[in-house]
């Protein structure tokens, strides 16, 4: 995935249109306005300027609106050339992002002062980047090395990348000094459309197996995460040797010492139509280390507690031969959510993730009561050699998930064989 999002997004080329370019002010707008920011190109003025100088202190931006969540994978800057005339770069900078609409109309070429960082009106929203790669930012664990003169373009490889709907560039220097940037931004459309995942933070007290590169809160006391994206959607997935990729652990792993299942709830920018989920998840059986027994898929459209629904049940059979990492796809049968819960059940003492995926589209018909409070539907996916007794399993998973399946009556089952090279059967309850 990584090695195929490495387009230029359409700075230069004009793709990103002026509309999608905005700053906290400039120095002249017809000149050196954030029109002028392309990276090489020169038009106008030559680059995009600041009104004020610049300092350790970042205050001024400059901001692109992709308007659909974009995977970031790389940043390429440039000064301020003007066919020779130019003197001003940028020699750091630091980026903030955001996978949230544009809250307000913002100041497009002006801003009055303000001492306060990141001002802006929805600055709750912006998530301040940390890099890994230290080469590249030496003084500050955010500042990221830019120019030294006003012509080479310098590109920055983004590890972690960066899912956003809006990225801002945030100029900083050691001393107060005049600066002018061009940019370009690389990657892809980011199709999943997950804009966050809560879970328990993964063991990072053995081997690294925490999400290091989340983005979100993490709540010490209940050693969760919340509001963020980390490691599961960076596009990296592991090998069953667990080998560090670009100095980091790409698996996440959990332990079942506290509890049966681990849980992970996956908030998505609009109302979508679910057609599968992808998880990547490793297994080395003679070091305790397997697949889930079990996969409960919950669905839900505002997020509430009590709201999940229409529960999808995959089963998986026990492998002890192959110690090989793999990825397990589950259908989703078109259910339309925003919200995905996804309990996987523990089959051995370790489970191991390092990247979920899904497939689905915007649901774009309205709705209404009738389709938003549906009858509660469980749909059982299992190979066919686990399949003993379906109804004693049904009703084990529904007394695991008392505070997501609503007690309701049994009323009716049927079996259908589907004959593929993964033969498992479907088990249809309906539910009054």
């Amino acid at each position: 995935k990584l090695s195929s999002c490495q387009t230029a997004l359409g700075m230069q080329s004009g793709s990103i249109p002026d509309s999608s370019i905005s700053a906290s002010s400039s120095y002249d707008s017809n000149s050196v306005g954030p029109k002028a920011s392309r990276a090489r190109t020169e038009q106008y003025g030559g680059a995009w300027c600041p009104s004020n100088q610049i300092t350790s202190t970042p205050h001024e931006w400059l901001e692109i609106d992709f308007g659909n969540l974009t995977y970031l994978t790389q940043i390429e800057t440039q000064g301020r050339f003007d066919n020779g005339r130019g003197k001003e770069y940028a020699d750091y900078y630091i980026l903030m992002y955001t996978r949230s609409s544009h809250l307000n109309n913002g100041n497009s070429n002006d801003n009055d002062d303000d001492d306060e960082d990141y001002d802006d009106d929805d600055r709750a929203s912006w998530i301040e980047y940390k890099p890994r790669n230290t080469s590249t930012n030496d003084y500050n664990s955010s500042w990221i090395r830019a120019n030294q003169n006003t012509y080479v373009g310098e590109i920055r490889q983004l590890n972690p990348p960066i899912v956003a709907k809006r990225l801002r560039f945030y100029p900083v220097s050691k001393q107060s000094r005049t600066v002018c940037m061009r940019v370009e931004v690389y990657g892809c459309l980011f199709s999943d459309g997950i804009v966050s995942y809560s879970m328990p933070q993964g063991r990072n007290d053995l081997n690294s197996l925490g999400d290091d590169t989340y983005d979100g809160k993490y709540m010490p006391e209940t050693n969760m995460l919340i509001d963020g994206l980390g490691q599961l959607s960076d596009g990296i997935t592991g090998s069953e040797d667990m080998s560090f990729v670009d100095g980091r652990q790409p698996w996440i792993g959990w332990s079942n010492e506290s509890n049966t299942h681990v849980t992970i709830i996956f908030q998505f920018d609009y109302i979508r139509q679910m057609n599968r989920v992808t998880i990547h998840t490793n297994n080395v059986f003679s070091k305790q280390i397997s697949i889930f027994k079990t996969a409960v898929v919950t669905f839900s459209i505002n997020g509430e507690r009590t709201s999940y629904s229409n529960a999808i049940i995959s089963e998986q059979n026990r492998d002890e031969l192959f110690d090989i990492a793999r990825p397990i796809l589950i259908q989703l049968n078109n259910h339309i959510a925003k919200y995905v819960r996804l309990d996987l059940y523990f089959d051995s003492k370790w489970l191991l993730i390092s990247e979920i995926t899904f497939d689905s589209q915007i649901y774009n018909e309205k709705l209404d009561n009738k389709n938003v409070d549906h009858l509660l539907n469980i749909n059982r996916q299992t190979p066919l050699s686990s399949l003993s007794d379906p109804m004693k399993m049904v009703t084990d998973i529904r007394k695991r998930h008392r505070d997501v399946l609503q007690p309701t009556a049994f009323v009716q089952a049927t079996t259908k064989s589907h004959s593929s090279s993964h033969f498992s059967n479907m088990i249809t309850t309906e539910l009054s």
